[in-house]
């Protein structure tokens, strides 16, 4: 099994490229083709090839940074593919709250040459290096610099005083065409399973499990988040909710896919879009749609992620009894929380600074 895991789970391939390497590629596009469609009504077009180069540009550094490093080059390059959608999201996030011009870049630049390399590199060599309990971390598809760091980004900014709207898709005329961005979500969930599967390196006795999860996961997530809102009398369309389950359950699904076994895994991601949606409904004094919803994905995320440590195969708590299993875990969403912050603070007040 490959991914950021234990030291069992190290990469055996040490070249950049293998079998699957090619789908994983072709996912990544795929999925930077369904966001910057989802992202257009919020999204500058300037903004699309500069954030797909530092999507690019940041799977470069990473690659670069483990081959000075010594690590094994299949993971970084697969995990950096994902990369090039994530920036298009922050970039559109970005916009959301405001940003615009030049100066809108110092933070993108942070998180994508910066804060993403770094987590992805640093959470593999400590990962690789220890297999014990006590440093135990179970993240396959790369939670940890895609998600969270993406996450605690966007929630420290500082908006730039333009008013998103509630519903951002109103603006824009395929906002009156449901069917686009249902068909951009369902190919972004296809992008997802191969890209995540393709992540194994090789077609081995853990592929079926992870191309099982990654299809799995983000529909129990869907459930999860519809009965949330038909439960709460939400007005919002049942397909609507479908789609934004969906959305969340991909971040969910990431860490536990090849280590968490059914019933738990569904169970995780059912409880994964039921956080989503309700994170989603609170409505903090001054907090711009995009903050809610980043929250969302980092609350289902988080509940993504916990679950190995909690009802991994043969490791987690309800297996062991040993609830220490939990610290490595929570230790390292803490540390790579506190540098995205500290990162993205500076980043963001460098952005507001220069654009006085």
């Amino acid at each position: 099994m490959r991914g950021i895991v234990s030291s069992e789970a190290v990469p055996r391939i040490l070249c950049p490229v293998n079998a699957l390497t090619p789908i994983g590629f072709a996912a990544a596009l795929l999925a930077t083709a369904a966001v910057l469609t989802l992202t257009r009504p919020i999204r500058g077009k300037w903004m699309s090839w500069p954030a797909v180069a530092l999507g690019v540009a940041s799977c470069v550094v990473t690659v670069g940074g483990g081959a000075l490093a010594g690590l094994p080059l299949a993971f970084p390059l697969g995990l950096g593919f994902w990369a090039i959608p994530t920036s298009v999201a922050l970039a559109s996030a970005s916009a959301a709250l405001g940003f615009s011009g030049r100066f809108a870049w110092a933070p993108m630049t942070g998180w994508a040459l910066l804060v993403f390399p770094s987590t992805a590199l640093v959470t593999m060599a400590v990962a690789s290096g220890c297999g014990e309990a006590s440093c135990r971390i179970d993240d396959f598809g790369g939670a940890l610099p895609l998600a969270f760091t993406a996450v605690a980004f966007l929630l420290v900014s500082r908006s730039a005083g333009i008013r998103m709207p509630s519903d951002p898709w109103t603006a824009h005329p395929t906002a009156n065409r449901p069917i686009v961005q249902i068909l951009a979500v369902l190919a972004l969930w296809v992008a997802f399973i191969l890209w995540l599967a393709h992540l194994e390196g090789v077609v081995d006795a853990y592929f079926p499990r992870i191309l099982a999860g990654a299809v799995i996961g983000p529909l129990c997530a869907a459930i999860g988040w519809t009965v949330v809102d038909l439960l709460r009398g939400h007005r919002r369309p049942v397909i609507r909710s479908m789609m934004f389950g969906l959305l969340v359950g991909m971040p969910a699904t990431l860490a536990g896919v090849a280590t968490v076994g059914s019933p738990w895994g569904e169970i995780a991601a059912v409880a994964a879009g039921a956080v989503g949606a309700l994170v989603l409904s609170i409505r903090p004094h001054k907090w711009l749609a995009v903050r809610r919803a980043t929250a969302a994905v980092g609350a289902a995320t988080l509940m993504g992620f916990l679950a190995s440590p909690i009802a991994g195969d043969m490791t987690g708590v309800l297996f062991t009894g040993n609830a220490s299993g939990l610290a490595p875990p929570l230790f390292a969403v803490l540390v790579v929380i506190a540098w995205s912050v500290l990162v993205a603070w500076v980043s963001w007040a460098t952005a507001r600074f220069a654009a006085r």
